[in-house]
């Protein structure tokens, strides 16, 4: 759980002016939108509406105020610690039952896995994410500075994301690879979660949380992966095949070129081969996917 997107309704000026005083802010409310920062989080205060706002990565925030002080995300963010910020957030700050914070887009859903390689290495073999019968490309992302170190895959109502936490937190050597969610849309995470109306304690029911960490795993396991075997046990035939088998354009030329029974007789034959080689001890995707397992287990706690 990071970047949170939260709102609380009827957030009188009284009680805006007393969150300021608790941390020891003096703001007026003579503006249309008030905005300031704290630990790493953003408040926007609405006094027209009575609404208010809060954004950002709640990992952060915990590590800013009761964690190790670092104000990254590098470290792991269980549910007992997010919890525990709901907690501070409720009772310390703002005053409010936590049922009262609700959530909107854009919420994020991540964890880091300590990577067998590279990241990026891993990374860039990710070809395309299939959901039903759509399939969406993996593309990399141009860095601010340097080689590239994060591939996204866009889908309309949420993305996934992929980078060499190590390297963006620049702190080189480390080779942890981070993986998110990003819910774009509250559609998608109320489908998610089968729940219509998303609060802070939605979130934070252990049934719910369960949902989430299902749920990222089955997005990892339907991402096309082209083979990452360091024993080169693989012939020329094969990976062509592979790459064949998660290659969009690749097949939309294909089919253009071939009879419909040549043309499913070779995807036969490359899916047969990709799920072959998917099975594989040595392939280090397996790797990644059992660590991914291993990690959500253990932020559940």
């Amino acid at each position: 759980m990071d970047y949170t997107n939260m709102f609380l309704k009827n957030y009188t000026n009284l009680e805006f002016v007393s969150l300021t005083d608790r941390l020891n802010l003096k703001i007026g409310i003579d503006q249309e939108i008030i905005t300031f920062f704290y630990q790493n989080l953003k408040f926007q205060y609405f006094p027209n509406s009575n609404l208010l706002r809060m954004k950002n990565s709640l990992h952060k925030f915990f590590n800013s105020i009761d964690g190790d002080g670092s104000k990254n995300n590098l470290n792991d963010f269980t549910l007992s610690n997010a919890r525990c910020v709901a907690e501070i957030l409720s009772v310390v700050y703002i005053n409010r039952d936590i049922d009262d914070f609700n959530i909107s887009a854009t919420f994020e859903f991540g964890l880091n896995v300590q990577a067998p390689t590279t990241p990026f290495s891993i990374i860039e073999r990710y070809m395309a994410y299939q959901v039903h019968n759509s399939i969406n490309d993996f593309t990399t992302c141009e860095p601010r500075k340097g080689k590239p170190i994060m591939r996204k895959s866009h889908l309309s109502d949420y993305d996934l994301k992929f980078y060499d936490k190590g390297k963006a937190s620049d702190l080189g050597g480390l080779d942890i690879l981070r993986y998110e969610v990003v819910f774009k849309q509250i559609r998608k995470l109320r489908s998610v979660l089968d729940e219509q109306d998303i609060t802070l304690t939605t979130i934070l029911e252990d049934h719910n949380w369960k949902k989430l960490c299902d749920y990222m795993i089955d997005v990892y396991r339907n991402i096309k992966k082209s083979p990452l075997l360091l024993d080169g046990s693989l012939n020329l035939i094969e990976v062509m095949n592979l790459h064949m088998f998660g290659n969009k354009t690749l097949k939309q030329d294909l089919a253009r070129h071939l009879s419909k029974s040549q043309f499913n007789a070779l995807m036969k034959a490359s899916k047969g081969n990709y799920n072959e080689v998917s099975d594989l001890e040595g392939n280090l995707h397996n790797v990644v996917e059992r660590r991914i397992i291993e990690k959500l287990n253990y932020i559940s706690r």
